[in-house]
């Protein structure tokens, strides 16, 4: 049972393995549910977020709870983002493209500004939140034209000493019921693709095309406690419920040459994977000004405690160029097998961060602003639950050592400036560098342009922000043992369009 488990969290993701990085998508999720790279409100990402020092804006309750507490007057903010994305996959041998349009609620908050009568607190403010802090929205396409090595072989060797009936039911059990691996009866499989021909082992090249689907959001509710003490420190307390939706799913096709010996015509494997999480986390943050023009800031936030519910499926379709091959006990040119449907719940904390800041604010029409962000990835962990009748202890930590292995703590930056032309209009610039979590992997660090404009009069707010970010990596369709996939370099490019409309009173 424990080794189905090995299987069920490991199996359908030999896919997408990023290059010596990542082997199971339960080590993926660990790093994609502890990054968020959406920024906050129009005014928020035109600044890149650099509001650790600042506060004053709901959106960056996030990065600083005692943002809350700069407040003085009360405020209803709200947020869309039209998101344009778009990936390039290049092989040795060809490029492709693919893109992916979304469109998601991006923030909506309030907040309540109340005054205090006291001799130290100025102000007692509570802010409420809906912050999209991770859009997953995303579509890709990798080809290999010719490939002297394929996925069959990876299953046969993943096969080696394991009886037919106790194959994996989302990948290796699947190949075998669509004869794509056979038994060798030394106890092993062998591909389809490998024969014999004239005295000689021949192999049979394909062309491998694989096409990925992911959608889904990390949803921050966030209730924040603010005080103001003397306009000079500026402490703040933060809740958050986080909610979680992620589909991942992947249509991998290889096909032989045109009436290739071996037999095969082509493959296609389908997987299609589904996490749902719920999960907590407390925040605590300090804004201190020493003077008017100054501005510090400090915020810590514990891991975020998950409780995910997981469903993954595959399929696999063969078809053939011949009717029969008696050898393999083939009878058909067309075979299909589907997986039941896998489902199981788990918990995982995610990583803790910490976040500070430094602003210089002068006159109120110029504010420059820069933010240091420490992500503590590797401490990411699967937390062990009383179960009655399965231990999964020796599995959790065999997990938890892969994620101190793939995983690094790592710091992100930020650069924020902003210019009131008038007492109405402002110009904003931000800069921000979000580090790639991976130790080993061949991926570059996400890399995001900001810019925007804002209109403010009397009660009413409205503010516009154009994104661009971008980064690269390099994936394989599998890595296992010597058997290793061509490499394909991936870019993607994700533009975001962001419009707050607010109201003060």
């Amino acid at each position: 049972m424990k080794k189905f488990w090995i299987f069920a969290l490991a199996g359908i993701a030999s896919l997408n393995i990023v290059a010596n990085s990542v082997s199971a998508q339960s080590i993926i999720e660990a790093g994609l549910f502890s990054r968020q790279t959406n920024i906050g409100t129009a005014r928020a990402t035109a600044m890149a977020g650099a509001f650790t020092a600042l506060g004053g804006e709901i959106s960056t309750t996030g990065k600083n709870p005692a943002g809350v507490g700069v407040f003085r007057n009360s405020e209803i903010t709200l947020s869309i983002a039209p998101t344009f994305g778009k990936a390039v996959g290049t092989s040795e041998d060809m490029s492709t493209k693919a893109n992916r349009n979304s469109f998601q609620l991006d923030n909506l908050g309030a907040v309540l500004a109340f005054p205090v009568d006291g001799p130290f607190v100025k102000y007692f403010n509570i802010g409420i939140n809906y912050g999209n802090v991770a859009n997953y929205n995303n579509e890709s396409r990798r080809v290999v034209v010719t490939s002297p090595t394929s996925m069959t072989h990876v299953w046969a060797a993943q096969s080696a000493g394991i009886h037919t009936e106790d194959l994996n039911s989302l990948s290796t059990g699947l190949a075998y019921n669509t004869f794509l691996i056979n038994p060798n009866g030394n106890g092993g499989y062998y591909s389809i693709l490998d024969y014999k021909m004239g005295g000689q082992d021949i192999t049979d090249p394909v062309s491998q095309d694989e096409r990925v689907r992911e959608k889904g959001f990390q949803g921050d509710y966030a209730i924040t406690f603010g005080a103001n003490i003397l306009d000079k420190l500026y402490v703040g307390l933060g809740f958050s419920a986080i909610q979680i939706s992620y589909q991942h799913t992947s249509l991998y096709r290889e096909a032989a040459e045109l009436n290739a010996p071996s037999g095969l015509d082509y493959y296609d494997y389908h997987t299609w994977e589904q996490s749902e999480a719920v999960g907590g986390k407390f925040s605590l943050g300090v804004i201190y000004r020493p003077t008017n023009t100054i501005r510090l800031g400090a915020a810590i936030h514990t891991p975020t405690w998950y409780e995910v519910s997981y469903d993954g499926d595959a399929n696999i379709e063969a078809f053939y160029n011949t009717k029969t091959d008696l050898s393999i006990s083939r009878e058909d040119d067309w075979y299909a097998d589907y997986s039941p449907v896998t489902s199981y719940t788990y918990n995982m904390r995610t990583a803790w961060r910490a976040n500070f800041g430094a602003a210089f604010v002068l006159k109120q029409r110029l504010i420059l602003s820069a933010d240091a962000e420490y992500v503590a990835y590797s401490k990411a962990k699967y937390i062990d639950f009383d179960d009655n009748f399965y231990n999964f202890e020796t599995l959790y930590s065999e997990l938890n050592q892969q994620i101190r292995s793939t995983y690094s703590s790592k710091w992100n930056f930020a650069v924020g400036a902003e210019y009131k032309i008038t007492d109405c209009f402002s110009l904003r610039y931000g800069y921000n560098l979000n580090r790639t979590p991976y130790r080993n992997a061949l991926e570059t660090d996400l890399q995001q342009h900001n810019c925007g404009i804002g209109w403010a009069k009397n009660w009413a707010m409205v503010d516009l922000s154009y994104s661009h970010s971008m980064y690269e990596n390099t994936t394989q369709f599998y890595n296992w043992g010597d058997i290793v996939a061509s490499p394909v370099k991936n870019e993607y490019k994700r533009d975001i369009v962001k419009l707050t409309l607010g109201v003060r009173f």
